[in-house]
C-alpha cells in the first residue's frame, strides 16, 4: 500500500483518542459521527460525517462492514484518500485502493494496535496469534487471519496466513508475498509442501479437519 503505514497510524491516532473502543455504536457516538439506516452502505460528508447502513448491516451482529464505512471517514480526514486519487492511473484502480484501505481500517478498528501487540508479544506471528484474536476481539477466523497477516502495514513485511480443510486450500491472505497456491487447490501434505509454515490443527468449533498455517518470511 502506497501510504499504508501512514493510514494505519491515522486509524490508530483517531481510535486512541476514544480509548480504542471496539463497540461500533459507542465509538461513532464518541466520534460525533451520525449513523442511520439507509438503502446502501456509505459514508457521506456534510457539516459532519454521516454513515448510512443497509438494514441487514445496521442490525447485524457482524460489525466489519460498519467499521469499513467508519474507515472511509479517517481516509478522507487524513488526506490519504486525496493522495491516492492523485496516484491512481484510472478510476477503477482508485476505487480498488480505497476499498483495500478501508478493509484494513475495519480490521484495525475491530482489533486495535494495542490488542494486536499484546497478542504478538505472547505468540509472535503464528497461527496461535490468529486464534487468540478470535477469542479476545470476538471476530471470525478470516478477519483475524487478515489482521495478523497485514500487521502494522510494514513495507518490508512478507506474510501469508492460510487455512486448509482436508487436502484442500480453503483461504489464503498475503501481504507483500507470493503464495504458490490458489483457494481450492489440493495440498495433500501441507507440512511437506509448505515446509516453512507454522501449523496449528484447529479445534472442532472451527470445522472438521481444518489446519491454520502462517508463513512469515
Amino acid at each position: 500500500m502506497l501510504y499504508g503505514q501512514e493510514f494505519a497510524e491515522a486509524i490508530d491516532y483517531r481510535h486512541g483518542l476514544h480509548g480504542y473502543v471496539t463497540d461500533f455504536w459507542a465509538l461513532t457516538s464518541s466520534m460525533n459521527i451520525a449513523v442511520q439506516e439507509g438503502t446502501y452502505n456509505s459514508a457521506v460528508f456534510l457539516p459532519r460525517p454521516v454513515i448510512t447502513l443497509e438494514p441487514e448491516v445496521y442490525y447485524s451482529d457482524w460489525s466489519f462492514t460498519r467499521f469499513h464505512e467508519l474507515a472511509h471517514t479517517v481516509l478522507r480526514d487524513s488526506g490519504i484518500g486525496w493522495q491516492l486519487a492523485q496516484e491512481a492511473d484510472y478510476p477503477e484502480q482508485y476505487r480498488a485502493w480505497i476499498e483495500a484501505y478501508c478493509n484494513f481500517g475495519a480490521a484495525q478498528f475491530q482489533m486495535p494496535n494495542p490488542m494486536l501487540r499484546r497478542v504478538l508479544s505472547q505468540y509472535g506471528y503464528s497461527p496461535q496469534a490468529v486464534l487468540a484474536l478470535t477469542r479476545v476481539a470476538g471476530v471470525d477466523l478470516f478477519d483475524a487471519m487478515y489482521r495478523v497477516t497485514h500487521g502494522f502495514l510494514e513495507s518490508d513485511a512478507r506474510r501469508t496466513a492460510f487455512l486448509t480443510q482436508g487436502s484442500y486450500l480453503r483461504k489464503a491472505v498475503t501481504t507483500n508475498a507470493w503464495f504458490p497456491h490458489s483457494e481450492g487447490d489440493r495440498i495433500p501434505e501441507v507440512a511437506l509442501t509448505l515446509s516453512g509454515a507454522k501449523l496449528l490443527t484447529l479445534p472442532l468449533r472451527f470445522g472438521r479437519n481444518r489446519v491454520l498455517g502462517l508463513l512469515n518470511d
